[in-house]
């Protein structure tokens, strides 16, 4: 459940009616006045924080209500709908009802806070598996002998364009100037069309999150697999990216 877009939702029991205290405020204001004062407070309570609202500003309610202060205050004060109780010296009320209607949505959103958590984790963790395994490539092979050193920048800088023949074709010696290249100008975009065996046809993407990302069945390519994806593309950049600087 979206917490943005159900901010100020809470759950009404359609039989809310045959509640017996509820039909005791009925009884005695007709014509639903009872009802919606009612059903209108709790309303108002499941918009302030920790549910509960000020006595002292029980005239506002009434205004915004269009009903009278001494309604609201018995709408309020009987019926077992409401209970009052001192808050840091100010007399406050809270609904028990809506408090208990509530536990279940703030359960899920506890849950559901979780959830995102763990999810940001492995994210986080994948990232990081990425990112090593990268380091450890660019370390390691011969054709990447420059990498992260910050040597020879000026070829690195002239090599970014390959103006041969009239085109203008990436050709990136040190990886680690490719890779940032590639994370910059084709985020969320499809960067290549699977170099691995059983991927020769499938679109990979970037993620916002810097992942190789399976766009045909939606998931991040492990970081074996990835590191597999980068070593493929740098071997092949003068053939698959156009210059994008």
């Amino acid at each position: 459940m979206n917490s943005s877009k159900h901010m100020h939702w809470f759950p009404h029991p359609a039989n809310l009616r045959n509640d017996r205290r509820m039909k005791r405020a009925m009884k005695d204001l007709p014509g639903a006045v009872g009802y919606g004062a009612i059903v209108l407070v709790m309303e108002v309570l499941r918009c302030e924080p920790e549910y509960k609202y000020p006595v002292r500003d029980l005239d506002l309610l009434a205004n915004e209500f269009d009903i009278s202060l001494p309604i609201l205050q018995t709408v309020i004060a009987n019926y077992g709908f409401f209970e009052f109780y001192k808050d840091e010296n100010e007399e406050m009320f809270i609904s028990p009802l809506l408090n208990e209607l509530m536990i279940p949505y703030l359960e899920k959103q506890k849950q559901n806070k979780i959830a995102g958590d763990i999810s940001a984790k492995k994210r986080k963790i994948k990232q990081e598996q990425q990112l090593y395994l990268l380091s450890q490539l660019c370390s390691t092979q011969q054709t990447f002998d420059d990498c992260g050193t910050g040597v020879q920048e000026n070829r690195e800088e002239n090599s970014i364009i390959d103006n041969n023949r009239g085109k203008n074709k990436l050709s990136i010696a040190n990886f680690q100037i490719f890779k940032e290249f590639i994370l910059k100008y084709y985020k969320n975009k499809i960067v290549c069309f699977g170099p691995l065996d059983y991927l020769s046809t499938t679109p990979i993407s970037i993620t916002s999150f810097g992942f190789l990302h399976n766009d045909f069945n939606d998931e991040d390519l492990t970081p074996e697999k990835a590191i597999l994806v980068w070593q493929w593309m740098f071997d092949h950049q003068d053939k698959l990216y156009k210059h994008r600087i």
